[in-house]
């Protein structure tokens, strides 16, 4: 019985008190409101790539991408000290024998990660159409030439693969969880 008086005091006190009511409900809804204007602000991503074995097709494919710089290394560890020291944001490895691209993303920012990848993807179709192109130029010339002993050369053109490695936690890493660490340390300060 006692403890329902108590409860019920405590309440009214609380309902008087405006100040209390507006740090308890406006407060983090203007907080809330700051945050979204301050990370959401539209800003300019640029990346900077480091390529290993990446053909010179490929990687002026991906220079044409606007935001998007590429440095060609010569050899992985060379890229991956460039990663691991912040000077640039993913490496690319093409191995040549599993027709694979190996794709190492800092992650520090998720945009740059999907910038990287959008890249990546058009670089490789610009490839492909290029390729295609060229072969159908060369069937037409022989078509042509009406050579009856023709016999079309194989070509494999299937699409490399694409192997994703992230530095920094994984694919379905956002920026929310990102800054949750500094939200935490924040809160843990006062």
């Amino acid at each position: 019985m006692r403890t329902l008086a108590i409860t019920k005091r405590i309440l009214k006190e609380l309902l008087r008190d405006r100040r209390t009511l507006a740090l308890m409900f406006l407060a983090p809804i203007l907080i809330m409101w700051l945050m979204n204007v301050m990370f959401s602000a539209n800003s300019k991503t640029d990346v900077e790539i480091a390529t290993v074995n990446v053909s010179q097709t490929i990687r002026h494919n991906l220079a044409q991408v606007d935001g998007v710089t590429v440095t060609p290394t010569k050899t992985v560890r060379q890229a991956e000290d460039k990663l691991k020291s912040d000077h640039v944001d993913a490496v690319i490895e093409y191995q040549q024998k599993a027709n694979r691209f190996n794709v190492t993303y800092a992650n520090t920012d998720s945009s740059k990660t999907a910038l990287t990848k959008q890249a990546l993807k058009a670089a490789i179709t610009g490839q492909t159409i290029t390729t295609l192109s060229t072969g159908v130029q060369q069937l037409q010339s022989v078509i042509k030439a009406t050579n009856p002993s023709f016999s079309a050369p194989q070509q494999s053109n299937k699409a490399p693969s694409i192997s994703n490695h992230y530095q920094y936690g994984n694919a379905d890493t956002g920026f929310f969880a990102k800054i949750v660490k500094c939200l935490i340390i924040v809160r843990q300060k006062f």
